[in-house]
Order: C-alpha cells, then sequence, then structure tokens
C-alpha cells in the first residue's frame, strides 16, 4: 500500500505504483516520496484561478489495493489507477496513470 505526505500545497506518495495508482503518470515504483504532479497540476491549473487559488486542497487520501483516491476539501474525489470495472468514477474502463476527478464537487467553481 502507497505512503502519502500531504503539505499545504504539494502532494507525494511512495510505494508500489501498480496499475499507476500513485497518480504519477507512469507504472514505476517509488522507493523515495515523489511529488504527485499530476495532482499538483490539477489543484494548480486554471485560466483566471486555480483551486489552490480558491483555497482547495486535498483533505484525504484513502488508497486500495490497486487505486488511490483524494478527497479535496471541496467535495471533489480525485483517483488515480486501476479502472477495469469502473471503480474510479471516471466514466471508462481502462487504467488512469493521471488523475482522473468526479463531477460531485459540493461547491462547483
Amino acid at each position: 500500500m502507497p505512503s502519502s505526505v500531504l503539505s499545504p500545497t504539494h502532494h507525494s506518495s511512495t510505494g508500489t505504483n501498480y496499475k499507476g495508482k500513485l497518480c504519477l503518470g507512469h507504472r514505476e515504483d517509488r522507493t523515495l516520496p515523489t511529488v504527485l504532479a499530476h495532482v499538483d497540476n490539477f489543484l494548480h491549473d486554471g485560466h483566471d484561478f486555480s483551486y489552490v487559488d480558491e483555497g482547495v486542497g486535498v483533505a484525504s487520501i484513502e488508497a486500495g489495493s490497486s487505486s488511490i483516491y483524494l478527497l479535496l476539501t471541496n467535495g471533489m474525489l480525485l483517483a488515480c489507477g486501476e479502472n477495469t470495472h469502473g471503480q474510479l468514477g471516471i466514466g471508462d474502463d481502462g487504467h488512469a496513470t493521471g488523475v482522473g476527478s468526479s463531477t460531485s464537487e459540493t461547491n462547483p467553481r
């Protein structure tokens, strides 16, 4: 199971990257903490304002055997990893090595 380190603006993880569950954009395992670039890019990306500009961050992280779920402070759920049966909730049945997001945002921008 991956471990994760939370900081106010950057997120990192380490461990087995089976099915891309570490949200790194590839499937290589990590023995040292590695910044979750896809998560950080998602939170910092924005035309006028980003989620980070609006005070949104990661509230909690949960991991399964082949997937990882990040709950944001605005209620949006981000997910990476195995999606063979649609368990990531991103509308397809492939693997997400980047970040897939749900549309269950409670405070849309």
